[in-house]
This record gives C-alpha cells, sequence and structure tokens, in this order.
C-alpha cells in the first residue's frame, strides 16, 4: 500500500506542476502577445514612414525582439508539456503495479528466503537499548 500510496502521490504532484506550467504558459503568452503587438504597432507607426538605415535596423530590431519575447510560451506549449505527463503516466502506472516484498539473508554462499522476523536488533556489548 505505501508502494501505491508514494507513486498515486507522485501523480498527483506532476498534474498540479502540469497545470502551473500551463497557467505560467497562458501568463507567457499574454505578456508576449501584448509586448509583441507593441514592437510591431512602434515599427509601422513610428518608424514606418522613414527610409533611413537607422530606421530600417531599428524597425527590423523592434519586430525581431517582439517575436523573440514569444519563445518561452512557445517552448511550454511545444515542448515543455510532453515530459510531464509522460512522467504522469509513468507514476500512474507503477501506483497501480503489483508489489511483493521479498527478504532474503545470505549463507554459507548461497541465497536462501526466509520470513522476515520482528525480533529485536542485537546491540554491541557496552550499547543499552
Amino acid at each position: 500500500a505505501a508502494v501505491h500510496n508514494y507513486f498515486a502521490h507522485r501523480a498527483e504532484i506532476t498534474n498540479l506542476e502540469f497545470k502551473r506550467l500551463l497557467a505560467q504558459g497562458r501568463a507567457s503568452l499574454a505578456i508576449g502577445l501584448i509586448f509583441l503587438s507593441v514592437c510591431l504597432v512602434l515599427s509601422k507607426v513610428v518608424l514606418g514612414y522613414q527610409n533611413g538605415a537607422w530606421a530600417v535596423v531599428t524597425r527590423e530590431g523592434l519586430t525581431i525582439v517582439g517575436w523573440v519575447a514569444m519563445w518561452r510560451p512557445m517552448q511550454i506549449y511545444l515542448y515543455d508539456w510532453w515530459p510531464l505527463r509522460r512522467r504522469e503516466h509513468t507514476y500512474e502506472k507503477l501506483s497501480h503495479m503489483p508489489v511483493e516484498i521479498e527478504v532474503r539473508a545470505r549463507e554459507e554462499g548461497e541465497l536462501k528466503s526466509q520470513a522476515p522476523s520482528h525480533s529485536q536488533p542485537k546491540l554491541a556489548p557496552g550499547n543499552k537499548p
């Protein structure tokens, strides 16, 4: 039961991480879209009618910076969620797997299976329980 509960708990934690990642993605997407819009508007309205070298460089720079701001939201929505979903699925499967515990002791060069004992451990001389 402890093994099943552990992996069920890990699956829940991973699901919460996934939801948090999507919330971060939504916030990043909103910020990125607003920033991209501002950059594109600035490049067209303010510098759109100028043809000098600096105006062209600034206009292209604003366009590039606006699209770079979209990097993180796109990374979240395209790539970052896959490992979390895969890990959650693995934990979910492990939470339902059959578990068998077997204790083995080494005696005279061979392994022998024995039932777990609940006796008190032996203490070294001079140690008190």
